[in-house]
């Protein structure tokens, strides 16, 4: 029985009728979602702490030499640096940390230069340019691969993204990136990929990956296909979302490229490569090392897939760091 103690970094947000596309609070964890967390890891016989912000846990970080923190839970408000702070806290504090290293939170982090990162695997890379400032938008007109998405280059969780975002020619992506780039910077038009919205869900370490497993998502028990998963699905419309192990459905390949891709990115501890299928060729639209850790969401799936529950799923993540 365990008296390890774990932290907790993460927010206890609620929504209200002020939230909106643009909310830092998309990104935010849920306080169902925090204290689901907190309570299975004390059905473990773990000791917990929880602090909702990095500057919480900084001012109380002397009690915790000998803790494990988990650090990707915590969505904090719009920058480009956020979900790297508390890794290299961990490091610089020489604590034991859950969760991506600060070099691969980055890296994922900003999608763009994800991209580049890609380039050296079999899967595909949907096209895209980005923008920093209105007077750069000019040169969306020389786009070819309409319809595209514009969205943010540096946030998660649809913050920015709606159904409004899918735009089919040049004057559609000036307006919406010119409205984005009031509230994000950069920004990004991105070639929208049609087909099944899948996530390939990896856990372990570089040497040994204990989780590789397809999952997919369900909107009204029906593929995405031609729509995206945005701010109304998740917030707004009364909808029925589930997700699936299809690990079995999809070509050997795509598992066996992500599985190479994880170990490659070194300390990772769990991740989801986030793309679309379509005609046996995998778009990958981003990496997020970042994932929840809701009971329902991709990477518990995967983990029941693979015959652990939800507590025996925290309990190997902790291994990862003992």
């Amino acid at each position: 029985m365990s008296q390890k103690e774990i932290v907790v970094v993460a927010e206890k947000r609620e929504l209200d009728s002020n939230i909106n596309m643009y909310s830092n609070e998309l990104d935010f964890s849920s306080r169902e979602i925090t204290e689901y967390i907190l309570a299975s890891l004390e059905k473990l016989n773990y000791k917990t702490a929880c602090y909702e912000t990095p500057k919480q846990f900084l001012e109380h970080i002397s009690r915790h030499r000998n803790s494990i923190v988990f650090t990707n839970q915590w969505g904090g408000y719009h920058s480009r640096n956020k979900r790297s702070l508390l890794a290299a806290v961990c490091e610089a504090y020489q604590l034991t940390y859950i969760g991506a290293d600060a070099y691969v939170q980055a890296l994922c982090q900003d999608k763009y230069l994800t991209k580049s990162y890609l380039k050296d695997y079999l899967f595909s890379i949907p096209k895209a340019v980005q923008a920093s400032c209105v007077k750069e938008l000019d040169d969306w007109e020389k786009i070819t691969y309409y319809p595209c998405i514009i969205k943010p280059n540096d946030e998660g969780c649809s913050v920015g993204i709606s159904s409004s975002s899918i735009v089919s020619d040049f004057q559609a992506a000036k307006r919406a990136g010119t409205e984005l780039l009031k509230h994000y910077q950069p920004v990004l038009a991105e070639e929208f990929i049609q087909g099944r919205e899948i996530s390939v869900c990896c856990a372990g370490t570089a040497d040994h990956i204990d989780i590789a497993e397809a999952v997919e998502l369900y909107i009204d028990g029906k593929p995405l296909d031609k729509n995206i998963w945005g701010y109304e699905t998740k917030i707004v419309d009364s909808v029925s979302v589930s997700k699936k192990a299809v690990t079995d459905e999809i070509p050997v390949w795509i598992i066996r490229e992500g599985k190479r891709l994880f170990s490659s990115l070194g300390k990772v501890d769990f991740m989801r490569i986030d793309g679309r299928l379509y005609k046996d060729k995998f778009y990958v639209i981003e990496l997020s090392p970042d994932c929840s850790l809701h009971p329902s969401c991709f990477m518990a799936t995967a983990f029941y897939n693979a015959g652990y529950t939800y507590t025996q799923m925290l309990e190997r993540l902790i291994s990862y760091e003992c």
